[in-house]
Formats: C-alpha cells, sequence, structure tokens
C-alpha cells in the first residue's frame, strides 16, 4: 500500500463567497442581449413584412387577371350569340373556352392554397404564399362555389375534339351570364379584402419601427447608467475578497490538520478490518486505498494500480470473468438502476482454487459485493467487498447433504415397505455387482488411459450397467431407483453423443456413480435396520404372547433378516408373477393390454441362471410393450384379439452344451419390419450402404443388437437408448459364450431364443 491516498473534499461552510462575475455583471448583459435582440428583430421584420406586402400584391394582380379570364370567357360565348359568326369563329370561341376557364379555376386555388405564380412576360414565376386571412379566405369559398359548376359544366362542353352542339353552348351561355354578376361581385370583395390587409401590414410596420427605435434609445441610456454602476461596485469587491481570501487561508489550515487525523484513523482500520475492501475506477482499477485483507485474499501485495479483472483472472472461469467484465460496465453505467444490478451479481458466491506450495489447490468460497459512488450525475467508482465465506458455506453444504440423505433415506424406506424383501435385497445385489465389475475397466482420467476410445470404453461399461440396474429396480418397483438412474443414463448419453470430453464432464460421471453407490448403501442399511427391528419386535412379541396381534396387519409387509438365504435360491418361482405384475403396469402406462403364458416354462431349471434369465425377460418384456405389442384398436384392426400375447419356455438344452437350458421368448405383436431395421441402420451408419442393400432380412434383423441401435422415436425411461439388446448380447455371447437366434413374420409374432450353457456363475469379458 502507498503511503498518499487521495484526500477528501475540503467543506467551507463560512463565510459565503461572493457572487461571481456572471451575477454581477448579469444586468448588463441582459441589456446588451435586448438591445441586439430589437437590432435583429428591426431587420428581420423589415424584410419580412416587405415579403409579405409583395405576395399581397401578387394576390391583387392575379384577382384581377381572374375579372380578365372572366371578361375572355364573356366573349367567346357572346360570338356563339352572332348569328353570323361562322365556324372558323365558333372554333376560336371554343378554343378560348377550353384554354381559359381551367386558369380561372386554377388561379381561385392559387389564391388559396399558394403556389408559383408566372409573369406577365412568363419568363419567371413569383411564389404565393398560402392566404391566411379568414375574410379572405371566406369570400375565395364563395366564389369557388358560384364557379365550381360553370367550370364543369364548361369542361364537359369543350371536352371533346369535335364541335359541340349550338344548344349545349346556349344553354352553358345562359348559365354563365346568371352566375357572372356574384363572380364579378366576389373578385371585387376579395380585391377589397386583400387591399385591407395589405394597408394592416404596412401601417404595423411603422409602428414597429418606431417603436424598436425609441426603445433602443431607452436600452442605451440604461446600459451607460449599469456599466457606470457596476465600475463602482467592482472596486468595493476587490476589498471584501482579499480579506475572504485571507480567512479561506486560515480555514484551510485548519481543515488539513483534521483531515491528517482522519487519514490516519482510515488508514489504521483498513490495516485491522477482517474484510476485503477495495474502490475501482471505470477502467476497473483498484485505488491506492484499501483494505490489508485484500492482500491476503488475492494473495499479492501492491495492489493500488491493478486492474481487478486481472486479478480474477487467476481464479475465474473465462466465461464468468466476461460475464463480470459486462457487469462492471453495467455498474458504471448511470442508466441502469442500482438496485435491479444488485440483484444479478454474479460474484455474490463463487468458488476458487488457491494455489498451494507441493500440495493440491485450497478450495475456497468468496462472496463480493458492489455500491456505487456518485460524482454528479456520473458513476465516479464502484465500491468493492470482498468476504472469506468459506466455513459458512462448507456448513451450509454439510446441512443441506445431510437433508438430502435424511430424505432420501425415507424415500427408500418408502419403496422397501412396497416391495417384496427378498427381491430387493437381491435387486442390491446385482446392482452392487454391476458397479463392482466397473473397477475392473481402466479409469479414463488416468495416466495412458486418457484416449478417445480408453474414455468411450468406459462410458459404454457405466451405461450398461446403469441400464440393467435401472431393469432390475423397474421390474421390482424400486421407482425411486428407477427415476435417480434414468438420470444418470440421460448424462451419460449426453456425453457419448459428443466426440470431446473433458476432466470435468468425466468427474461428473464419476459423482453421480458414487450417488448411485451412495444409495444402494442407503438402502441396505435400510434393509438391514428394519431386519434389526422385525427381530426384536419378534423376539418381544414370543417373551410376551398376550401382546402379539392373532395375524399381521394386511399393510404390514414381513421383511426377514439379512442372515436369510439369498433370495435367487430361496425364490425362484417369484420371478413369474413378478414380471406379471412389472408386464401389467407397464401395458396400463401405454394404454396396452397382455397376458403372460408360462405353460411351458420350467421354473425347477431357474436357479443357476435366475438372475440372467430375469435380466432377459426385463429387457425383452420392456421392448415387447414398447415396440412389439400394438395397442387394443390396432389388434382389433389387424384382426388379432385385443389382448396381446407373451409366451415364455424354459427347458433343457444338452445339445449346445451339457446342463444348459434354451430360453424362448415369444410375443404376438408386429414382429421385426427389415426394411424399418435398414432405414434405423442407415440413418445411425452402422454399416456402409453397399453392406446394408447385400444384407438378406435375418441378417438384417440382427442389426438389432448392435450399440446403440433403437427404433423408438422417444426417449423415455421405457425405451430409446438402443442398450437393452446390446446388452443381452454382451452378457449371453460375449460373457457367457451362449448364442442366441431370432424369429420374426412382420405384423405376426416375434421370438427369441436364447442357448445358455451350464456353468457356476456368469463369466464378464
Amino acid at each position: 500500500m502507498t503511503e498518499s491516498p487521495e484526500l477528501p473534499a475540503l467543506n467551507f461552510p463560512e463565510p459565503v463567497p461572493p457572487p461571481g462575475p456572471g451575477w454581477r455583471y448579469g444586468p448588463l448583459f441582459l441589456v446588451g442581449a435586448a438591445v441586439m435582440w430589437l437590432l435583429i428583430e428591426g431587420l428581420g421584420f423589415g424584410p419580412q413584412t416587405a415579403s409579405q406586402l409583395e405576395n399581397d400584391a401578387v394576390a391583387l394582380s392575379l384577382a384581377a387577371q381572374q375579372n380578365t379570364r372572366l371578361a375572355r370567357l364573356t366573349e367567346a360565348f357572346s360570338r356563339w350569340h352572332d348569328p353570323e359568326a361562322g365556324v372558323s369563329i365558333r372554333t376560336l370561341a371554343v378554343g378560348e373556352l377550353r384554354e381559359t376557364a381551367p386558369l380561372v379555376t386554377e388561379g381561385l386555388q392559387r389564391l388559396r392554397n399558394g403556389g408559383p405564380i408566372p409573369s406577365t412576360t412568363g419568363t419567371n414565376s413569383f411564389p404565393l404564399r398560402p392566404q391566411e386571412d379568414a375574410q379572405a379566405l371566406q369570400t375565395l369559398q364563395t366564389l369557388e362555389t358560384a364557379w365550381k359548376p360553370l367550370g364543369d359544366s364548361i369542361d364537359s362542353l369543350v371536352s371533346s375534339s369535335e364541335m359541340p352542339p349550338r344548344a349545349a353552348v346556349l344553354a352553358a351561355a345562359e348559365k354563365y351570364q346568371a352566375a357572372l354578376p356574384e363572380l364579378h361581385q366576389g373578385l371585387t370583395q376579395l380585391a377589397g379584402d386583400l387591399g385591407t390587409q395589405t394597408r394592416s401590414r404596412t401601417q404595423m410596420l411603422r409602428w414597429v419601427q418606431a417603436g424598436a427605435l425609441a426603445l433602443s434609445l431607452s436600452l442605451g441610456a440604461l446600459l451607460w447608467y449599469l456599466s457606470h454602476r457596476r465600475i463602482r461596485q467592482a472596486e468595493t469587491l476587490v476589498e471584501k475578497t482579499e480579506l475572504l481570501v485571507r480567512q479561506t487561508r486560515s480555514r484551510m489550515e485548519l481543515n488539513l490538520a483534521k483531515t491528517n487525523g482522519l487519514l490516519q484513523e482510515n488508514a489504521l482500520l483498513l490495516a485491522t478490518v477482517q474484510q476485503g475492501l477495495l474502490v475501482v475506477d471505470p477502467k476497473f482499477r483498484i485505488g491506492n486505498a484499501y483494505s490489508k485483507e485484500c492482500e491476503s485474499l488475492f494473495q499479492q501485495e501492491n495492489l493500488g494500480g491493478t486492474s481487478l479483472l486481472t486479478i480474477l483472472q487467476k481464479y475465474l472461469p473465462e466465461k464468468l470473468l466476461n460475464t463480470t467484465r459486462d457487469y462492471l460496465e453495467l455498474l458504471f453505467n448511470p442508466a441502469k438502476k442500482e438496485k435491479a444490478l444488485l440483484r444479478i451479481n454474479p460474484l455474490r458466491e463463487i468458488e476458487v482454487n488457491l494455489p498451494q506450495a507441493g500440495g493440491s489447490p485450497d478450495v475456497r468460497h468468496w462472496e463480493f459485493g458492489f455500491r456505487r459512488v456518485p460524482d454528479g450525475r456520473k458513476v465516479g467508482k464502484v465500491f468493492v467487498s470482498v468476504h472469506d465465506v468459506t466455513e459458512s458455506v462448507r456448513l451450509r453444504q454439510e446441512l443441506q447433504a445431510a437433508e438430502k440423505t435424511k430424505e432420501r433415506q425415507f424415500e427408500i424406506l418408502a419403496n422397501v415397505l412396497q416391495v417384496d424383501p427378498g427381491q430387493f435385497r437381491e435387486f442390491l445385489e446385482q446392482a452392487e455387482l454391476e458397479l463392482d465389475r466397473l473397477d475392473s475397466l481402466p479409469d479414463p482420467a488416468a495416466p495412458g488411459e486418457k484416449s478417445p476410445a480408453a474414455q468411450r470404453q468406459r462410458l459404454d461399461a457405466v451405461f450398461r450397467a446403469a441400464h440393467s440396474i435401472k431393469g432390475h429396480a423397474a421390474f421390482i418397483g424400486a421407482n425411486s431407483f428407477v427415476a435417480t438412474v434414468h438420470e444418470f443414463e440421460e448424462q451419460i448419453q449426453k456425453l457419448r453423443a459428443r466426440s470431446d470430453w473433458g476432466a470435468e464432464d468425466l468427474a461428473v460421471v464419476n459423482r453421480q456413480q458414487a450417488a448411485l453407490v451412495r444409495d444402494l448403501a442407503l438402502a441396505r442399511a435400510v434393509v438391514t435396520r428394519l431386519g434389526t427391528f422385525r427381530q426384536l419386535t419378534a423376539a418381544s412379541s414370543a417373551a410376551n404372547p398376550a401382546a402379539t396381534p392373532s395375524k399381521p396387519s394386511s399393510t404390514t409387509r414381513e421383511i426377514a433378516p439379512p442372515q436369510s438365504a439369498p433370495a435367487a435360491e430361496a425364490e425362484p418361482a417369484a420371478l413369474i408373477p413378478t414380471l406379471n405384475q412389472l408386464l401389467q403396469k407397464l401395458a396400463a402406462q401405454l394404454g396396452k393390454q397382455v397376458r403372460l403364458d408360462t405353460s411351458e416354462f420350467a421354473s425347477n431349471l431357474l436357479p443357476e441362471r435366475q438372475s440372467l434369465v430375469r435380466e432377459i425377460l426385463i429387457q425383452l418384456g420392456r421392448n415387447s410393450l414398447a415396440h412389439g405389442i400394438e395397442s387394443p384398436a390396432e389388434r382389433r384392426t389387424a384382426g388379432k384379439p385385443p389382448t396381446g400375447t407373451i409366451t415364455l419356455s424354459l427347458e433343457p438344452d444338452d445339445d449346445t452344451s451339457p446342463g444348459g437350458v434354451a430360453l424362448v421368448y415369444r410375443d404376438d405383436g408386429r414382429g421385426l419390419e427389415p426394411e424399418r431395421i435398414r432405414a434405423k441402420a442407415r440413418a445411425l451408419e452402422l454399416l456402409p450402404p453397399d453392406e446394408l442393400a447385400a444384407l438378406d432380412d435375418s441378417e438384417a434383423v440382427l442389426l438389432i443388437f448392435e450399440p446403440g441401435f433403437s427404433t423408438a422415436e422417444v426417449v423415455d425411461e421405457l425405451a430409446g437408448r438402443g442398450v437393452g439388446l446390446d446388452l443381452l448380447r454382451r452378457r449371453v455371447v460375449d460373457d457367457l459364450g451362449g448364442e442366441i437366434s431370432v424369429d420374426s413374420v412382420p405384423g405376426q409374432f416375434c421370438e427369441f431364443r436364447f442357448h445358455l450353457p451350464s456353468v457356476e456363475a456368469p463369466h464378464f469379458a
């Protein structure tokens, strides 16, 4: 920090300074301005009035021309009355009427609306302004009303190039003679109105010139008087000013001593306050005065003159840094409301990583506050406060995490009470097994494993595991896990659709995977505690038989203790009822009807392969309801019963391997459409176009087992990911060494046959 902070502005309440020069000489300026105004107005009024008089003269001349034109019309009509007039005379009369009548109409319009008036010589024209006198306008209105029917009659009479009939001309002449006195009287009245207007303006010009001359002389005398008076006042003001200077110097010395004391107190305050306080100018530079805590927060000394954005660049991502720059520019814009800007503060609470010598960065949380410092109508500076709120944020995060854990425990508990206990424990075991398999895969963030191929391998494996867990959760009705894992799938799918991944993107997947592991651990803890509670309740009931109810409540579900036999060994027959429940639930959700036929399903062959068979039935059952089985209306149209049928059979298959089993799954829905499969494969670019065209129908339908293949138009919790059948192929063919075959007739059925070799447990590659 420098030792020369800016001094505050000094304030002198007394004595009041003398009036400034503008006030002392104000009357002189006003008088001078008045004289100039009179001169300008006098010079301007004369030409203006002369122009108006010239305009009046043009109007009078045009009114006189109207009388002349009426006389020409009268003469033209007179020639028709002469019985001795020949054709040539009448032709000349018609030409005179054709030429003169429009001139009368145009003249009356020019007198009203103004416009160029050609001179008598025809070499130039005079601009005539629109008529403004009310009396003249009224007279013109009367003239136009009297003339218009005559003008229209004459125009229609001479509009043709042929000689008009004599009778028609004589009739028009009679109308004209009847209206002629009124026209002459109107033009005489108009000339009188224009003359009166001209005399009025001439008289006004004389009075204005005389008044301006008199007022100018008066103002000149007043100007001399005021000048003489101000000179005497100026001498007195000089003496008073010298006295004021001496008083001001004395007060300045006193205020300077006070200011030095305030600066020392401010320096002590800035050195001891446990908060970052600083001021930035419109160029975002930090002022010389700031709290010592700023250097500790920003890990930098001598901040004065340094741009705040340069300091924050080390801690903020580029996007947030640009947002901060825009926000500071808004703060210095006086047109923006400060209260509104404070609500959109981008640095209200941010996370920063402070580098540490030889170790991982220290994660801290800062809170910035901003306040404007006005400078007149501008924003001179902005006051910035910075506070380390790391401990408060950590405490809030811990409370939020504890609250979320508590809510999740209640949600899982509610789900456990609605699900078969054995099936729920089996679901937990299978889910944990799926996640344990991921630990054997290479970590794409580890050294040497950051290639796109390694990252995609990891993402695909996580995606398949999540899809399998979601299917098992839906199978037993663990809806809380279905929604959670579906969101997990959404996040992974977004990354799989991209070609560039960053460490932060992969970290998001790892965090969500860890959250799923925590949820499973919570569920297992809930099951364990609930089982312990049931054991204690049972022991208490045995010790006190009188308190034992005669039969359990219909809403109570017995949950066996964790030490009971695994569900895969104890409950193989529960697979079919649970599958039927899942199918009925999905059918109701989709507005369909389904029936499960298991007459050929040998449940006694399940124990060895119950987990894999369940996974196969879950995936195929969901696919049947999503893609295969039609709605009741569609089935009726196709001549089928409204209820679709899914047929299962499980039988020994010693031909594939000793002790093996064959699982057959068949639905009587739409079947597989090879052309639709080819079109989807072409859109996904699964094969080159020539290879795709060379496939026969039996080969084309096998494309449904390719990763990412799905004919669903919408992605939801039921279908659209293109991972279900790919997962089954990996489980049966790649991991177990079994076989899968497909048989289908479009519009009739689709059948899958799985040949499962006999082994103690599946081996996953």
